[in-house]
């Protein structure tokens, strides 16, 4: 993001202290280390002032609290602001996804993500999750505008979230 907006003041936060230290080098090597921080921190305590978009990519169904999580973001948002949800596309119901990418995301989450939601105490969102199941994960966590954003990703769902 930092390269591509050049105005741009990034904060990135993970739990996992080695993905923040590999994340600090690939800053300092694209030359953005002066716009980008990133600090070992768990999304539900997610550090900073008001952000005008906070973006979670292919990440919130691999948290333990996903509703404390985006709680969390839409604290942090100043006004006007808005999350950007990226999350693999999936369909509401477990028969629509008995196609090759959805066998594929299914292994993927049986494997890695949900073990790794269930790992950190707190509640998974589960393998898969379609468009109903986040929208009632936002809508938890207090945003009354959730709308999918018409973006060509045949293997994402992308939505826009908005208290």
């Amino acid at each position: 993001m930092a390269q591509h907006f050049a105005s741009a003041r990034v904060t990135g936060c993970d739990f996992h202290d080695a993905s923040i230290a590999a994340a600090r080098k690939a800053a300092a090597s694209a030359g953005v280390a002066d716009r980008v921080t990133f600090e070992v921190a768990a999304a539900t305590e997610a550090p900073g002032p008001a952000h005008d978009l906070v973006v979670f990519v292919d990440s919130l169904h691999d948290l333990g609290d996903p509703v404390g999580a985006l709680a969390r973001a839409r604290e942090l948002l100043a006004p006007g602001g808005a999350v950007l949800l990226v999350e693999p596309r999936g369909a509401d119901r477990v028969e629509e996804n008995f196609t090759p990418i959805g066998r594929m995301f299914y292994a993927v989450s049986t494997m890695f993500c949900t073990p790794t939601a269930v790992s950190q105490g707190g509640t998974a969102l589960g393998t898969l999750a379609g468009p109903r199941a986040l929208s009632e994960t936002a809508r938890a966590a207090g945003f009354t505008t959730v709308r999918p954003v018409p973006v060509e990703a045949p293997f994402n769902l992308v939505l826009e979230l908005r208290p």
